[in-house]
């Protein structure tokens, strides 16, 4: 058992999601150190996720407190944002409906900030589960240079994937919440909003997996990804030097002509 001065509140955005938040859920409490807290926000379901997160509370409610906030449905921004209000933890760590956690996330986690008191924010590992079932490494610790600025760095690639990121929820409060009226990269802009106060501690264990999804890879999406990421980018343009905002935009549309290009050839 590890004792921490640190509470956690584990905050989780659900929308149609009932064929994997049981899993997700399941992934959060068979942790080998118990969070404080777990904040499911759901967007507006259509089907049948609330009865089975309702499902899962009552079973298990007893063991761990369990909150469930029942929204309309305005998007991925609002639904975190209620979390993180409701949440009652020092820290937050966000997990998406589908996705999951290995068993032993919360207890290496808590280590690193029981040792590292200056640390405001902390990314992990994880794998990515691709609708075929093919299996890849997320490396987020390798794309990290402590040397360089973590602003300038973040400017120009995501270095953050959002379930595999612990925040001080102070740092939420005091320096900004997701933004409501982006429906797409608003982790993104998020993390670009706190990089000049970030003290970040980058762990190389892969603690987590990302799994997508049918319904989350469309030319639609991707297309207004690309508007959201280049107003984000817009947006944030003076954190860092001219030369590097000029640098990103040229990747970022080589980077969605590929997606779109991939999701053709694959049809």
């Amino acid at each position: 058992m590890i004792l921490s001065n640190a509470s956690i509140s584990v905050v989780c955005p659900t929308f149609n999601s009932q064929a994997y938040i049981e899993r997700t859920l399941e992934s959060i409490r068979r942790q080998t150190a118990i969070v404080d807290e777990i904040i499911i926000c759901d967007d507006g379901s259509a089907d049948n996720t609330i009865e089975v997160v309702e499902r899962f509370f009552s079973k298990y409610g007893d063991k761990i407190s369990c909150k469930l906030l029942a929204n309309n449905h305005n998007g991925p921004g609002f639904a975190r944002n209620t979390g993180i209000m409701a949440a009652k933890g020092s820290w937050v760590f966000f997990i998406d409906s589908d996705d999951t956690w290995e068993d032993n996330k919360i207890e290496k986690v808590l280590k690193v900030i029981n040792k590292n008191p200056e640390v405001n924010f902390i990314c992990h590992n994880e794998y990515r589960l691709d609708l075929h079932g093919k299996r890849t490494l997320i490396n987020c610790s390798s794309r990290y240079s402590p040397s360089q600025s973590i602003v300038d760095q973040l400017y120009w690639s995501n270095l953050f994937s959002t379930s595999a990121v612990a925040c001080k929820r102070s740092l939420l409060i005091d320096k900004g919440m997701f933004d409501e009226g982006l429906m797409s990269i608003q982790d993104y802009e998020l993390w670009l909003r706190l990089s000049p106060y970030i003290k970040v501690f980058f762990m190389p264990d892969i603690l987590g997996t990302y799994i997508e999804r049918r319904g989350n890879i469309t030319s639609r999406n991707t297309i207004g990804r690309f508007v959201n990421e280049t107003t984000t980018l817009f947006r944030h343009r003076k954190l860092v030097p001219i030369y590097l905002v000029l640098a990103r935009i040229p990747k970022l549309i080589l980077s969605h002509a590929y997606h779109i290009l991939r999701k053709f050839v694959s049809r």
